[in-house]
C-alpha cells in the first residue's frame, strides 16, 4: 500500500500500517529462519513502512536478513532533559540530551523495537514483528547475545532507553495499558489481545501488537507496543551487586562490544553527586530494607548509601510501589537516578511496583507480565533474579542505534 496524503481517520492510519506489517510477518514466516533475502522486497517494505508511519517507523534487515520494525526516536527537542523535566515538575530542568541518546560520547538516534522479540516453533528470535508469540524462557546473556548477533548497532533495549520512553510518556500524559490480567487489561477489562498461549484454561502470553491502541506507548500505531504486561523485558546496562546499584555510562550498553559480564570494569557505581565510580567505592547508592530485613517474603525498601538492614541470606526480597520509593533521610537523590528511572520523578511517577534483592548479582527486567494487574506498568522493574534466570514470563526487545539521519 502506498501512502497518499489526505484526511485519514485514526483507524485508517492504523489499518494501513498494520496491513503492511502483517504482510511482512507473513513473508518472514514463509522464509528460512524468518529471513527475507530479496533486496528489492527489503527496500519495498522499508519504503512502505516509513511512508505509512510518516517516518516514525522503519524496518531494518539484520546481518541474517531477518526483518524488524522499529520506532525511531531522534535527538530532538523531545530528547532534551528540559522537555522531559516539564519545567522542573519531574526533575531539575537541563538543556542536555537524555542519556539514551549518548553512545560512546557521541549523539545518536535510537530505534526501539515496536514489538517484543518473537518465538516461532519453539525457537526465540531477536526480531520485532507484529503477531508473533513473544520470546520467552531465555536468560539475560542469551537475550543480549541474540540481539548483538544481528550486527553492529543492534542491541537489547537498555535501562536508559526504557527510562526515556517512560519519561516521554509521563511528559505527554499517557501511560499505556496492556496484558496484565490473563490476556486482558486490568485497568479496562473490555480491552484484550489475541492469545498466543494459555495454561489451565487462562490466557497468558498474547501475540505481539494484537491489543488495542491503548496498549501502545503513546496511543498511536506508530509507538512501541506491550510495554506493560505480556512478558517482562530484560534490560541491558543495569544491575545490582550485593545491593549496590551499577550501570554503564550514558547509553553505552547499546554498544554490543561493551562487556556486561560479572567482572567487567565497565560497570560503575554512583555517588550522591552523580559521579560514576568503581564498584565498592564507599557511600555509593544501594538498595536497603527500611527496617530489619525479613527472614523470608518481602518488605519495603529504600535508597541508601549503606546497607543498614542487611538480610541473613538471599531468601527475602524488597517490594515497593515505585511512586512511593524514597531515599533514607539525609541521602540526596541525584537527578541521574531520575533520568534513568532508578528513582521516581518528583511528580507523576510511572505506574508499577519495584523489586530488589540486595544479595549477589541481580539483573533487571521491566514492565510486568500477564498476571501482574496493578503491579505492572512502566514503573515496574526488578533487580531480584540472577543473569541465568529464565522463565515463561520473561522475554526481551531488540533495539538499534545509529548516527543521526536526515
Amino acid at each position: 500500500m502506498k501512502y497518499t496524503s489526505g484526511q485519514y481517520t485514526s483507524k485508517q492510519l492504523m489499518d494501513n500500517i498494520f496491513e503492511v506489517e502483517d504482510a511482512l510477518t507473513k513473508e518472514a514466516l514463509a522464509g528460512v529462519a524468518l529471513a527475507i533475502t530479496d533486496t528489492t522486497k527489503q527496500a519495498d517494505y522499508k519504503a512502505r513502512i516509513e511512508d505509512l508511519s510518516l517516518g516514525r517507523n522503519t524496518v531494518l534487515f539484520d546481518a541474517n536478513n531477518k526483518p524488524s520494525v522499529y520506532c525511531v526516536y531522534k535527538p530532538d527537542q523531545k530528547a532534551r532533559l528540559d522537555y522531559l523535566a516539564n519545567s522542573g515538575t519531574h526533575f531539575t530542568a537541563s538543556d542536555k540530551l537524555h542519556p539514551a541518546f549518548i553512545v560512546n560520547g557521541a549523539v545518536m538516534e535510537i530505534l526501539v523495537g515496536k514489538y517484543l522479540a518473537g518465538r516461532v516453533n519453539g525457537t526465540n528470535h531477536a526480531v520485532s514483528l507484529r503477531g508473533l508469540e513473544p520470546a520467552h524462557t531465555i536468560n539475560f546473556d542469551n537475550s543480549l547475545s541474540a540481539c548483538i548477533a544481528k550486527g553492529a548497532g543492534h542491541h537489547m533495549v537498555t535501562l536508559a532507553e526504557w527510562a526515556y520512553l517512560s519519561l516521554l510518556a509521563i511528559r505527554e500524559g499517557f501511560q499505556p495499558r496492556g496484558n496484565d490480567s490473563y490476556g486482558d487489561s486490568y485497568q479496562d477489562a473490555t480491552e484484550y489481545a489475541i492469545a498466543a498461549s494459555a495454561s489451565s484454561g487462562q490466557v497468558n502470553r498474547t501475540r505481539t501488537g494484537s491489543g488495542p491502541l491503548s496498549w501502545f506507548l503513546d496511543g498511536t500505531p506508530f509507538s512501541p507496543a506491550d510495554l506493560r504486561g505480556n512478558v517482562r523485558e530484560w534490560l541491558a546496562g543495569y544491575r545490582t551487586n550485593d545491593g549496590e546499584i551499577q550501570i554503564l555510562q550514558d547509553n553505552n550498553a547499546a554498544d554490543g562490544t561493551k562487556d556486561q559480564s560479572l567482572e567487567s570494569a565497565l560497570w560503575k557505581a554512583i555517588l550522591q553527586n552523580g559521579s560514576l565510580v568503581a564498584p565498592g567505592t564507599a557511600d555509593t547508592y544501594k538498595w536497603d530494607y527500611v527496617t530489619t530485613a525479613p527472614a523470608s517474603g518481602s518488605a519495603a525498601f529504600l535508597l541508601n548509601i549503606t546497607k543498614d538492614n542487611p538480610p541473613a541470606d538471599a531468601t527475602p526480597y524488597g517490594s515497593q510501589t515505585f511512586s512511593a520509593l524514597a531515599a533514607k533521610a539525609g541521602v540526596t537523590v541525584h537527578d541521574l537516578l531520575r533520568h534513568l528511572l532508578i528513582m521516581p520523578p518528583l511528580a507523576n511517577a510511572p505506574l508499577g511496583t519495584q523489586y530488589m534483592r540486595n544479595v549477589g548479582e541481580r539483573f533487571g527486567f521491566a514492565g510486568g507480565y500477564w498476571s501482574y494487574t496493578s503491579l505492572a506498568g512502566l514503573g515496574c522493574r526488578f533487580a531480584v533474579n540472577e543473569r541465568s534466570y529464565a522463565a515463561g514470563d520473561v522475554g526481551f526487545r531488540p533495539a538499534f542505534y545509529r548516527a543521526l539521519t536526515a
